[in-house]
């Protein structure tokens, strides 16, 4: 009898590798399907608005909370919207202005405002909300109203999505006095994306917005932040490859592609199809230390991509001072 449950516990060890071995299994083919093939295609298009798939979330469990982090966001801005009207009509019988709203689009680093990665807490955000958020937009001297609309790992395909399916609502698109603040794009270089179609994901969320929203509302797009995270360049080679067929070195030279691209479309003297609506902003420099040929400072980004407390603080100001900057009254009634 001994030998006989030996040999049937044997035999369902064999039969389980043999069905992880053969892509057996829901969370094995999430985490066997990579973003972009060997050849260099990649599998979700930038411009193409996309939720999470196979391809883009990393395990089951990381699409399951994609999809529970988008639903949590919609009733976000639900509230957020609800919270404008009741606000817009108390001011009919009172002399209480109305605060402006600011809405903050983008991947981890900005849901990092409110605390969450993937609306989970994570060690990371500790002593950000609501402490930071307080310390910046939220300080009395401004008069904002914030709804923070990120989710951790995003691209700009799925920044899109979650737009046009709950996150851009009338209340506050429809609103002149509305302010969107876009820091997208990391994630698509990333997850092995090359620089010019990640630029063309960013351009199509700035153009998606400028289509949707008033037109004397105002957009302030945001370059992207360094990052030294390399460790993660061997997970996307090959395809992204140096000449030898060994991983790049950096992520440094693709988002300074990006970040240049951009300058060129959003230049201050372009004036053609709404860019007058879109101010580009440089936040990066705070996170590079100074003469040490752009080396990120471990100081305010700990794991070389996400900013800590003080980094937030920092970018919080940096933001602030690119609207003030920009002529937008931020000021408390």
């Amino acid at each position: 009898n001994g030998f006989l449950i030996f040999l049937a516990i044997f035999l369902m060890l064999a039969l389980a590798v043999l069905y992880r071995n053969n892509g057996g299994g829901t969370n094995d083919a999430f985490e066997t399907t990579p973003f972009c093939s060997a050849d260099g295609t990649c599998h979700e298009k930038p411009t193409k608005p996309s939720p999470r798939t196979i391809y883009s979330a990393k395990s089951k469990e990381q699409y399951d909370l994609w999809w529970n982090a988008h639903a949590i966001l919609n009733q976000t801005a639900q509230e957020f919207a609800s919270r404008l009207e009741s606000a817009r009509e108390e001011r009919k019988t009172t002399t209480t202005g109305n605060k402006r709203p600011l809405i903050l689009l983008g991947d981890s680093i900005t849901e990092s405002w409110i605390g969450t990665n993937m609306q989970l807490e994570v060690p990371r955000t500790k002593g950000i909300y609501p402490e930071v958020l307080q310390q910046t937009f939220l300080e009395p001297k401004y008069n904002l109203d914030v709804l923070v609309a990120a989710i951790g790992g995003d691209q700009t395909q799925h920044l899109l999505y979650r737009l046009e399916h709950g996150q851009l609502l009338p209340q506050y698109g429809d609103d002149p006095e509305s302010i969107f603040v876009v820091l997208i794009g990391t994630n698509n270089l990333g997850a092995g994306e090359l620089p010019v179609p990640t630029t063309e994901g960013i351009v199509a969320v700035v153009q998606y917005l400028l289509d949707h929203t008033s037109s004397d509302s105002h957009i302030l797009l945001l370059k992207l932040l360094p990052r030294q995270d390399n460790h993660r360049l061997v997970n996307i080679c090959p395809p992204r490859c140096d000449s030898k067929g060994k991983p790049f070195s950096s992520f440094q030279p693709a988002i300074q592609k990006v970040n240049q691209a951009l300058e060129e479309l959003y230049s201050p003297d372009d004036n053609d199809d709404g860019h007058q609506r879109v101010t580009l902003a440089d936040c990066g420099q705070i996170f590079v230390k100074e003469g040490d040929d752009g080396m990120v400072n471990e100081g305010l980004m700990p794991d070389l991509l996400h900013p800590n407390t003080e980094g937030m603080k920092l970018l919080g100001h940096c933001i602030l001072a690119a609207l003030a900057d920009n002529g937008l009254d931020l000021s408390a009634a």
